[in-house]
């Protein structure tokens, strides 16, 4: 019987790269909605390797969970301000 090698995926093998939210907040809402497609689909990624028991650490997925809430609460802090700033007008 052949033994089947497996590729451990590490945290690092990930592309998104975690930002802090004042970085986030500087940067305009069309490449937010880039990062937030990008960090969707390395969640989405890691979710696969997990499952695949591929993954040598575990906490990569909930780090990249948090990453994802991260960029759409600045998000919706950019659209609540869009919109207050229309009222205002």
């Amino acid at each position: 019987m052949a033994t089947k090698k497996v590729k451990k995926i590490t945290a690092g093998d990930s592309k998104t790269i975690t930002n802090s939210v004042a970085d986030l907040r500087t940067l305009p809402v069309d490449e937010l909605a880039k990062r937030l497609q990008t960090a969707r689909a390395d969640l989405l990624a890691l979710k696969k390797s997990l499952s695949a028991n591929e993954l040598a650490n575990p906490y990569a997925v909930k780090k990249q969970r948090r990453e994802v809430a991260r960029i759409l609460t600045v998000m919706t802090e950019v659209k609540k301000s869009n919109n207050d700033n229309e009222e205002k007008k």
